[in-house]
Formats: structure tokens, sequence, C-alpha cells
């Protein structure tokens, strides 16, 4: 009985390996344990129960630790970028040198009208974000392209007209930057929401100060002209773009729902939380398999 109980012992250690090593470990105990503590029928499917178990909930959660480190580091990229801008505080030196408009055309009727549209937009963006087509996704999406065209605007535009609808366009993405923690919220845990929405204003206010340093020295201490840093403005409005297209949409079609469902999982114990997690990686599809 006991060179029985040793061969069952041995045929169920090959039968599940776990991954090393963990399976040298259990291995070396069931092998000591084997003479005193035979293998049974319900012990051995309860292994290999649990050993076919383990290893796709740890790649679930490998998957979903990427698929959110990709996402954060897509978000602080994009909000880096977006306020890359060394030729903003040049915007009045720019309109009245390069553009030939006068001090009064440009405090009186092309800054007004970023007064005018700003409160509406934030309004029109907090609407839209709502909207299962739309999605604070898509506001900065949108957002960034109306960056993008605020400085081609400013850059190449001719005549006062282009100059006020560049004011359009940047209040928008003004307005955009609002759906940012709305993003956080709904694709983040609770517990890391308040860290993340901080790290992203001190992105963003940093992006500030380095584009502001950087622009005076190249035009104090290089004599770069103006409209070299409006190039610069424009390839980083570009980046930006590219950075937050390339942020994962979430699958279900509503952030409300994604949140919802990254609300249920926190309130789950830890053998239902797993199942629970938001659905926007391939976890499904691995514990399918």
């Amino acid at each position: 009985m006991k060179s029985v109980g040793s061969a069952l012992t041995a045929a169920d250690n090959v039968a599940c390996a776990p991954p090393p090593p963990v399976g040298r470990i259990v291995g070396g105990m069931r092998s000591f344990f084997g003479a005193f503590m035979p293998a049974t029928p319900a012990n051995a499917h309860m292994e290999s129960q649990r050993c076919t178990m383990a290893a796709p909930v740890g790649v679930a959660d490998v998957t979903h630790k990427i698929n959110d480190n990709y996402f954060w580091t897509m978000l602080c990229l994009f909000a880096f970028l977006s306020q890359f801008q060394p030729s903003e505080p040049f915007l009045v030196d720019f309109l009245v040198g390069d553009r030939g408009l006068s001090n009064r055309a440009v405090y009186t009727n092309v800054f007004d009208l970023f007064v005018y549209a700003h409160l509406p937009f934030v309004a029109l963006v907090g609407l839209l974000s709502e909207l299962p087509f739309a999605t604070s996704r898509g506001m900065l999406v949108v957002g960034a392209m109306c960056s993008l065209t605020t400085v081609l605007l400013t850059r190449f535009g001719d005549g006062l007209q282009s100059q006020q609808a560049a004011q359009f366009t940047v209040a928008f993405a003004f307005a955009s930057r609002m759906a940012v923690p709305a993003l956080i919220f709904s694709r983040t845990s609770r517990e890391q929401c308040q860290e993340r929405v901080h790290a992203v204003k001190a992105i963003m206010l940093l992006s500030n100060c380095c584009s502001a340093a950087l622009g005076e020295f190249l035009r104090d201490e290089t004599g770069t002209p103006l409209a070299n840093l409006f190039d610069i403005s424009t390839v980083a409005q570009l980046l930006a773009l590219v950075c937050v297209m390339l942020i994962p949409a979430s699958p279900n079609g509503s952030e409300e729902a994604a949140s919802q469902e990254t609300e249920g999982s926190e309130a789950a114990g830890p053998e239902t939380a797993q199942s629970a997690m938001p659905n926007w990686d391939c976890s499904g599809e691995i514990l399918c398999r």
C-alpha cells in the first residue's frame, strides 16, 4: 500500500505541476508526507481543479496591470504635451509684431471672444461626455484637435478673422480638459483616483513651467523668432493628439458602466473581485480559453 500511495502521489505531481519555484516546494512537501498521507481520488481532483484555475487568474491580473499602466502612461504624456506651448507667453507680441494687429484690437476684438465662449463650451463638454457615443475620451480627442487647430490658425492665419476663430477653438480645447478627471474616475480604482487626479494636475503645471522657461531661453538667449516657437507648439500638440488617440476606448460603450463595474469589483469579496473587474482588457478571452 505504501508503494501504491507513493506512485499515486508521483503521478499526481506530474499531472499537475505548479510553476517553479512553487512547484519544487510543493513537490518536496508532498514527497515527504506522501508515505503518511497517500493521495486519494477526491484530493487529486481538488488539486487538479486548483491548478487549472490558478494560472488563468494570474495571467488576467498581469494583463489588467499592463493595460492600466499603458492607460496611465498615455494619459500623462497627453497631459504634459497638451500644455507644452513655448509660444503661449508671447502671443500678444506675435499678434502685434508679426500679424500687424494693434494692442486695442487684440484685447477688445480677440481675447474677449475666449471669455465669452469658454463657459458655454464647458457646459457643452459636460453634457456630451455623458453620451455613449461621445465619452470623456472622445472629448479629449476633439479638444486635442482644437488645440492643434488653434496653433495652426495663429501661426499661419492672416487677418483678424483667423485670430478670432482661434479663440473659439482654444476655448473648446481648454473646456475639454475638464474631461480628464472624469476619464480617470471611470478607468481607475477608488484608491488611486485622488492620487492620479492630483498627479495629472501637477504634470500640467510642470509642462506650463517647462514650456515657458524654454520659450524665454530660446527668444532671449538664442534670438529664436517667435514663429519658430509656434512651430514647436505645433509639434507638441500633434504628439498630444496621437497620445490621446492611443488611449484605449472603453469596450462597454459607456464610461458610466465602466465606473459602475469598478465600484462593483471594489465592493465584492476577494473571490468575486476578479470577475467584477473592469472589462477593457483581454482577461475575459484568457479565462474563456
